[in-house]
């Protein structure tokens, strides 16, 4: 990167000195930097934790991980955080239970309301074909036809009266 770079800054340097730009000069101070070596980090030797524990009774190390979490320091900003990530949580979860009984509500109606219309349709056809089977023409021509039924002649009507004495 450093050997681009230098070669970029003589070609400029070319050619400002042959009037190409007039007298501009190139700062050095554009010119990257040497590579910083990075810092190497202190190492620190680990406590063997299974050592101290080992010699612990068990009440002595219930008191011990008590004592840990007393002495980690609560971070408020933090806990709002928490807090918000959870109610956050909780009001996308009920977004989504909402949003899946509404679907589930839509395509129940839509199958009622289809079930409405069949049955609808059904009704309408059962009403036409009792009025047509009701019909007293009907009923007259099925009689005569199929039962040999006719009408009878003023001669053949005899009228019964009831005598109350």
């Amino acid at each position: 990167m450093n050997r681009i770079f230098n070669f970029a800054q003589r070609v400029v340097n070319m050619s400002l000195n042959n009037g190409y730009f007039g007298n501009m000069q190139v700062k050095q101070s554009f010119a990257p930097s040497q590579r910083r070596q990075p810092q190497r980090m202190p190492v620190v030797p680990l406590k063997n934790k299974r050592s101290l524990k080992a010699h612990l009774s068990i009440k002595d190390r219930i008191q011990q991980q008590i004592e840990d979490v007393k002495s980690i320091e609560l971070n408020m900003t933090a806990i709002i955080n928490l807090v918000l990530a959870v109610i956050t949580l909780a009001v996308g979860i009920g977004v989504v239970h909402y949003s899946y009984n509404n679907r589930q509500q839509v395509i129940e109606l839509s199958q009622l309301r289809s079930e409405r219309d069949d049955l609808q349709q059904k009704w309408t056809y059962l009403m036409k074909d009792q009025n047509q089977l009701s019909a007293f023409s009907r009923i007259e021509a099925t009689a005569i036809s199929s039962m040999n039924m006719h009408r009878p002649e003023k001669d053949d009507i005899n009228i019964l009266r009831r005598s109350d004495s």
